[in-house]
């Protein structure tokens, strides 16, 4: 009997060590959501506070430390929300690229993992003080995603503590060499006094690698064009800018650090950036607004049409006449009409067609900034202007008032849309100041007669 009581005793205990290995086990699947908050619990509040400023804004957001990101390395998936230009620099060795600014954001992000899984999925973008990694996070857990993540270290950090999991320029590990300091691209950042001035120089190629989004306002800086990061990547590449001086402007100075490495890496030596990017130009106040420059003849416009690529146009260049031709809407009129005022032409045509257009126009290239001076002038003709100038100083431009000038009587003629438009500026009354507006400043394509 005592053998028999013994005997359970040991099978009873046998069991619950058993059920308590089984509990471990499921624990141990279940558990890299829980051991990464648990581990991320004991960092000091006051040095992320200082170390990461964005995460007091985006304080519902999980974030990831970089230790604990690396220690459930294999576990993990882990999404690049970065551009491609950036991306293709620079990643994360298992890293899968989906930008956080792709409409498809969430659809690809399905294809990665369903909304409900349970393995973690870390988003990473450049460093502490980018949002990318916070706001895709953000909007996969608004989309339903469980066990999302923001990796807010970057590849800053990322490349520097595991550089064995790092891939730089297409080679892996990263070679550290490679890495461009904060000394070399400081050393290519010139003002925009010394931008503006090397850009005058007709064998300079000037390029504004802004996205569409975020071409609010058109520096006034000679000879300037768009070209997006990507396609500029590609010319580099291909060397098809090599042999001319080379000058880059981007939003406010961020993007310009990834095209260095392709820069280098292709052995350009003649460029330059400007510091701050076009912020800098708003701050000189040699800074258009995108909805107030007036499109002019030779201009290029980039036309979209939300959802309808048959009826966009990424180029499209103003002809002599000043009109564009578009799928649908045939032949409009461009010139002397804002970006915004193009637009609601066009939506207004496309109505016919579609319930609700939503159409977009951009200004990628300015070619049309100069005006004509007629008549009563030392030096009459066409000038190119390199930014807003007044009837008074055009006049100087053009050498003055000849002996015989009735300066009076001076009209510009300006286009608006198919109108003309005459306007007269009496001379005498600027000077005496009691009509200082008849200075006016002058727009592309306008004509000043002196008689």
């Amino acid at each position: 009997m005592l053998k028999r009581i013994i005997i359970l005793l040991i099978i009873v205990e046998l069991g619950i060590a058993a059920f308590g290995c089984s509990r471990k086990v499921v624990k141990s699947e279940d558990a890299i959501d829980e051991e990464i908050s648990v581990k991320q619990a004991s960092e000091s509040k006051t040095d992320a506070e200082e170390s990461f400023p964005l995460r007091e804004k985006f304080n519902k957001i999980k974030h990831i430390t970089i230790e604990a990101l690396n220690r459930e390395y294999e576990k993990t998936i882990i999404i690049d929300v970065r551009s491609k230009m950036e991306f293709d620099v620079i990643h994360i060795n298992k890293s899968v690229h989906i930008p956080v600014d792709s409409n498809l954001f969430i659809k690809n992000l399905e294809k990665v993992r369903e909304k409900s899984g349970s393995i973690p999925i870390v988003f990473y973008c450049n460093g502490h003080t980018c949002a990318k990694s916070y706001e895709a996070a953000e909007y996969a857990m608004d989309a339903g995603f469980l066990n999302a993540y923001a990796y807010d270290g970057g590849i800053t950090d990322w490349v520097n503590a595991h550089p064995e999991k790092t891939t730089l320029m297409g080679k892996t590990p990263a070679t550290m060499e490679k890495l461009i300091t904060h000394e070399m691209l400081a050393k290519r950042k010139i003002s925009f006094a010394e931008f503006k001035k090397k850009a005058e120089n007709p064998h300079a190629i000037v390029v504004d690698v802004r996205e569409p989004f975020q071409r609010k306002n058109i520096p006034q800086i000679p000879q300037l064009r768009n070209i997006p990061s990507d396609r500029l990547v590609e010319m580099i590449a291909e060397g098809e800018l090599k042999g001319n001086q080379l000058l880059i402007l981007d939003a406010v100075g961020r993007q310009i650090e990834w095209i260095q490495y392709y820069l280098e890496q292709h052995g350009y030596t003649n460029y330059y950036f400007l510091e701050k990017g076009v912020l800098s130009a708003e701050e000189a106040g040699r800074a258009v607004s995108a909805d107030e420059y007036v499109i002019g003849s030779e201009d290029a416009l980039e036309v979209m049409v939300w959802r309808n690529e048959i009826l966009s146009r990424p180029r499209v260049v103003v002809r002599p006449d000043g009109k564009i031709s578009l799928p649908l809407v045939g032949d409009i009129h461009a010139a002397g009409l804002t970006a915004r005022q193009l637009k609601d032409d066009i939506e207004k045509r496309l109505k016919e067609y579609e319930e609700l257009p939503n159409v977009t126009v951009i200004v990628s290239e300015i070619n049309s900034y100069y005006i004509y001076i007629l008549g009563e002038v030392r030096s009459p003709g066409r000038y190119q202007l390199k930014s807003n100038i007044s009837v008074l100083q055009a006049v100087s431009l053009a050498g003055g008032f000849t002996n015989w000038a009735s300066p009076n009587s001076m009209v510009v003629l300006r286009r608006n849309g198919e109108k003309e438009e005459k306007i007269k500026v009496r001379y005498k009354k600027i000077i005496s100041g009691s009509k200082p507006e008849d200075n006016v400043v002058l727009r592309p394509g306008d004509t000043i007669i002196i008689p």
